[in-house]
């Protein structure tokens, strides 16, 4: 993540108080029954490689 600036916050972020932070979790608590999911996804791309040869489509 630190290299990405993953842990670097935007400009003008201000972080939530302890007390709004609380807040929010006791919401979740009495919404959610404190249970949060996450779905996370991930993927990488990359430019086209030259070096690489392409597949090549015979007739048959």
């Amino acid at each position: 993540m630190k290299v990405v600036g993953g842990l670097t916050p935007r400009e003008g972020y201000a972080p939530v108080s302890p007390g709004a932070l609380r807040r929010a979790l006791r919401a979740t608590d009495d919404r959610f029954g404190g249970r949060v999911t996450w779905h996370i996804v991930y993927g990488r791309l990359s430019a086209p490689d030259d070096s690489r040869s392409s597949p090549s489509i015979m007739p048959a």
